[in-house]
């Protein structure tokens, strides 16, 4: 008799266990796209950088730091979006990586009013062995905003500032 009340109890059981990840995941908020949103302008004496990278499962998943003259201002995130507010003025794009390589790295200059449109891309392949082992490489792209503004209008929105 135990085993056949056990035996009953399992399909109630995984009901119950399906409802409460449903109800997780509904409890779960998306973020809005970036399209969607609505932005406060770029205040007198500051400019806007916006960063972004690209979602594909085929390259790293690393969350890189992404520094402005040594200043960390976010996370690199996978099919993600965010901006930085800053004061107008010379800035030198990096972002945390293993791998060197020419040219990894950018300088701006950044008017008042304006927005720069920042791409981190990733090379998975620049350190690795045949033992399944990588290192992550990350590099910094400017991105005319024509193309930027495309390319994350879908992405979710992380929040600026």
């Amino acid at each position: 008799m135990p085993t056949k009340s056990v035996i009953s109890s399992y399909p109630l059981r995984r009901a119950c266990t399906a409802a409460l990840v449903l109800l997780f995941l509904a409890s779960c908020a998306q973020l809005p796209p970036v399209a969607v949103v609505s932005l406060p302008a770029v205040t007198a004496g500051n400019a806007r950088v916006w960063f972004y990278r690209v979602y594909d499962p085929t390259e790293s998943k690393g969350r890189p730091y992404i520094y402005m003259n040594d200043a960390i201002v976010g996370i690199s995130e996978q099919g993600y979006a965010f901006y930085r507010d800053v004061p107008a003025g010379s800035y030198h794009i990096t972002v945390e990586s293993y791998g060197r390589d020419l040219y990894q790295f950018q300088d701006v200059v950044l008017a008042s009013g304006q927005q720069e449109y920042v791409k981190i891309l990733s090379l998975r392949s620049w350190v690795e062995s045949q033992r399944n082992f990588s290192r992550d490489t990350f590099y910094v792209a400017i991105i005319p905003p024509q193309f930027a503004q495309v390319e994350i209008s879908h992405y979710p929105f992380l929040g600026g500032g």
